[in-house]
């Protein structure tokens, strides 16, 4: 006689689908998102070296105003992060991943990887700081497609069946990143926002 009630204990071996993340400006690939969708995803993260202060991250901003001995250009060296940041992503960034996360600084960079067709799956952007990276800095004159409104106008021209599969998401309290950017954000592109109470 058989017992029906004994629980099944065979190993789930159904492969997680694939979520590339990009990370924000100092979490790096292990923090608490990527932790958080790895209990439901294979999560992809890698590292962009991004830190405002640490100069021995390689895409830092301090390394790029100090150590590359350039004329000291805050706009520039942002840039130079922001596109050291991108050249990470592009390099990582598989067709085999069924969605693009990015995170504040890392939603950024996931804007600027739709709205130049690296991904054209599904989306989502938390807190994007788009126009944030030039409020403090200036906008780097020499990359005018790595400018705010370039990446605005990128997504906005995205054909409707790629921004329907995408979703801004912001918290209504965010002192990081303002919800207007993302209100304006979804407003000019179509892209739908989600509000979420709270930070």
């Amino acid at each position: 006689m058989s017992d029906d009630t004994t629980p099944d204990t065979t190993p789930d071996t159904t492969p997680k689908p694939i979520v590339h993340f990009c990370h924000g400006l100092e979490s790096g690939p292990f923090g608490f998102k990527s932790r958080k969708l790895s209990d439901s995803f294979q999560v992809v993260a890698p590292d962009m070296q991004m830190s405002l202060w640490n100069p021995f991250l390689q895409n830092s901003l301090m390394r790029n105003l100090v150590f590359r001995l350039r004329v000291p250009s805050l706009s520039l060296a942002m840039g130079d992060s922001f596109s050291g940041c991108l050249t990470v992503q592009r390099l990582s960034l598989s067709s085999s991943a069924s969605a693009l996360v990015g995170s504040s600084w890392g939603g950024a960079v996931g804007a600027a990887l739709v709205a130049e067709g690296s991904h054209s799956g599904p989306f989502v952007l938390l807190c994007p700081a788009i126009r944030q990276r030039e409020r403090g800095a200036g906008a780097d004159a020499t990359r005018p497609g790595l400018r705010a409104a370039s990446i605005e106008e990128g997504l906005r021209a995205l054909p409707a069946p790629v921004k329907a599969r995408g979703l801004i998401v912001h918290g209504t309290e965010d002192k990081t990143v303002p919800i207007d950017d993302s209100r304006a954000l979804s407003a000019l592109t179509g892209i739908e926002l989600v509000e979420v109470e709270g930070g």
